[in-house]
């Protein structure tokens, strides 16, 4: 083992501009996937402000998780990427998501 620090932070383009637009008071719909898992719980709590009704957790998936390990430089040494759940986000999914989030809505 080698010493050092950690530390988590929630990510992903789609992730953070949904969560940059609900914080200017407009109310994108995410549409994601998750593991159900304790990454996926710290997720969803982190991001309770956000419409996240498009985000399917699926069991028997992991969370997607980046981690990255600097050098005393802070130059990035090794970048790895948990990514597989991506593959679940189909256009077909996407497509329903966004259905039923316009059919909610009253004009």
């Amino acid at each position: 083992t080698n010493p050092g620090s950690v530390c988590q932070s929630f990510g992903g383009v789609g992730r953070n501009i949904a969560d940059s637009l609900s914080r200017l008071d407009n109310k994108p719909l995410f549409i994601s996937a998750t593991g159900a898992d304790a990454n996926s719980d710290a997720v969803f709590n982190y991001c309770k402000h956000m419409n996240t009704s498009g985000v399917a957790r699926l069991e028997k998936q992991n969370t997607a998780t980046y981690c990255a390990v600097f050098n005393e430089n802070g130059e990035l040494s090794l970048g790895l990427g948990d990514m597989d759940i991506h593959q679940q986000i189909t256009e077909h999914y996407v497509s329903f998501a966004g259905k039923s989030f316009f059919c909610q809505i009253s004009i």
